[in-house]
């Protein structure tokens, strides 16, 4: 009967164990696929020349405060517009500045799966998507939903980006 104690004591510490690195090595496990500049460190979505726009969709970050931010690892400085739920409505807001290797809260929580982000960078760079949403396309902006999109405003191509229902999310701007 002892000996029978121990072994399943024996079973369970090993067991445990082996479950929390298993489960600590699936939370941050390294891949060097998604070390897109070198740096020994992930930047969470492999870098893919052949697509078609480099502003890659993350998964799902732990410990990602709540809200949609983006950050800038393109070498140029880059003006962000986006339109989110916020509320009881969908608003659009822009521009918002985001310097070199700076990172911007663009929104306090992500309300819904879908966000849309469009981007220009100061040297010509843009990262844009399908989806075509009326904006200010010089000055700062927040709009309400429109039926129409005339004169001041036009239609520019954001990003739908699928946060997985998260309500933390990181977008990176990078080179083309």
């Amino acid at each position: 009967m002892r000996s029978m104690q121990c072994v399943s004591l024996i079973v369970f510490v090993v067991s445990t164990l082996f479950f929390q690195k298993a489960v600590s090595a699936q939370s941050y496990p390294y891949n060097p696929a998604y070390d897109n500049d070198d740096d020994g460190m992930m930047d969470m979505t492999p870098y893919d020349p052949g697509a078609s726009f480099n502003f890659p969709n993350y998964p799902i970050v732990p410990n990602v405060p709540n809200g949609l931010f983006v950050c800038n690892k393109s070498d140029e400085r880059a003006g962000v517009a986006y339109s989110a739920y916020e509320g009881q409505a969908w608003v659009r807001r822009g521009w918002i500045g985001v310097d070199l290797g700076e990172c911007v809260q663009l929104t306090s929580d992500i309300l819904t799966r879908y966000v849309y982000v469009y981007a220009e960078g100061s040297g010509g760079i843009k990262w844009t998507g399908e989806r075509s949403i009326c904006i200010h396309p010089t000055d700062a902006f927040a709009l309400p939903p429109m039926s129409n999109c005339s004169s001041p405003y036009e239609n520019r191509p954001f990003m739908e980006v699928d946060t997985g229902g998260s309500r933390g999310y990181v977008l990176n701007l990078l080179n083309p």
